[in-house]
C-alpha cells in the first residue's frame, strides 16, 4: 500500500510546468504547495495552482498535469497498479474550470518509449469543502476505459505493461478552453 496523508510535508508530489520545460527535454516540476492544516480532520493537503502549471501542449488533447508524483522520486522504478484501488480526496478553491473536467492519469513503459493514459472517468472536486468521501478508481486493465494522450515514440506501451510499470501519475485537467482559475487540492492519496 502507498500512502500519502500530507501530514508532515508535499511527499514528493509535484506539479509540471511545460513552459518552463522549453527546451523540450528540460522537464520542470514544482514541489506542490502545503499547509499542515485544513485538510481531512484539519490533517495537512497539497494544492497547486497556474503559478505551478501550464498546459502540457504535446498532449492529445492538451492537458494539464496539475499534480503528479514519479515512483522514482521515492527511490524506486515504478509501481505496480495492475489490480489496485486508488483514492483521494480533492477540493477546489476558488476554481474556474474553463470547461475542462478532472482526471487521474498514469504513464510507464520500457526502454525508450514511455506512454501517458488517462482514466476516462472524471474525478469529482468538491468546490470550497472536502467530499464525505474519497474518489475511488478500481484500476481496469481495459484499454477502452482509458484515454492515450501521449507517447514518446511512434508505438505505444500497451495499458497492461504500463500498469505493470508504473513510472509516474497524478491529476490533470483536459477539456479547457482557456488556463483553469484557482487552486486544487488533494489529501489521502491511497494505492491499495
Amino acid at each position: 500500500m502507498i500512502l500519502n496523508t500530507f501530514d508532515i510535508g508535499e511527499e514528493g508530489w509535484c506539479s509540471y510546468d511545460y513552459e518552463k520545460s522549453k527546451p523540450p527535454q528540460l522537464n520542470h516540476f514544482v514541489l506542490a504547495a502545503w499547509l499542515p492544516h485544513s485538510g481531512i480532520g484539519n490533517s495537512g493537503f497539497i494544492w497547486s495552482d497556474k503559478t505551478r502549471f501550464s498546459v502540457d501542449e504535446p498532449e492529445n488533447p492538451n492537458s494539464i498535469l496539475a499534480l503528479m508524483f514519479y515512483a522514482r522520486w521515492a527511490g524506486v522504478y515504478s509501481v505496480r497498479l495492475k489490480e489496485t484501488t486508488v483514492s483521494m480526496y480533492l477540493r477546489g478553491f476558488d476554481m474556474d474550470l474553463k470547461g475542462a473536467e478532472c482526471y487521474f492519469w498514469i504513464a510507464g513503459g520500457w526502454c525508450s518509449s514511455y506512454t501517458r493514459y488517462h482514466y476516462k472517468i472524471p474525478l469529482h472536486i468538491e468546490h470550497g469543502k472536502w467530499s464525505d468521501e474519497p474518489n475511488t478508481i478500481v484500476i481496469p486493465n481495459d484499454e477502452s476505459l482509458w484515454h492515450q494522450s501521449w507517447r514518446s515514440q511512434e508505438w505505444h506501451t500497451p495499458l497492461s505493461l504500463v500498469l505493470e510499470n508504473t513510472q509516474s501519475y497524478g491529476i490533470a485537467f483536459v477539456g479547457f478552453s482557456e488556463m483553469v482559475e484557482g487552486a486544487i487540492g488533494m489529501d489521502n492519496f491511497c494505492i491499495r
